[in-house]
């Protein structure tokens, strides 16, 4: 693995343990809102860091790329996924 995908793909797990450990916080005092607010805002966050570390993804590795919009499109169903959950629950 080379040295910028590996670089890439520890930010994205660091930023996935942090969105895992404040949707736990969160369903701990009931906040669902603020938990999915919460991962909204570090997906966000996680698509900023690869555009920034790669500037220009139609120059980027085939693999980066793919990444991207991976991770992109799980997090959006996720996000998804427990609106709808939250919304019945509630």
């Amino acid at each position: 693995m080379t040295g910028k995908l590996l670089a890439a793909r520890n930010a994205w797990v660091l930023l996935l343990v942090i969105s895992a450990v404040s949707f736990l916080a969160a369903e701990l005092v009931g906040q669902r809102t603020v938990a999915i607010a919460a991962i909204m805002i570090i997906a966000a966050v996680k698509i900023a860091v690869i555009l920034v570390r790669f500037m220009d993804v139609s120059t980027a590795p085939v693999a980066i790329r793919r990444y991207l919009y991976v991770w992109t499109g799980a997090v959006a169903a996720a996000v998804i996924a427990l609106w709808q959950v939250s919304a019945t629950a509630g």
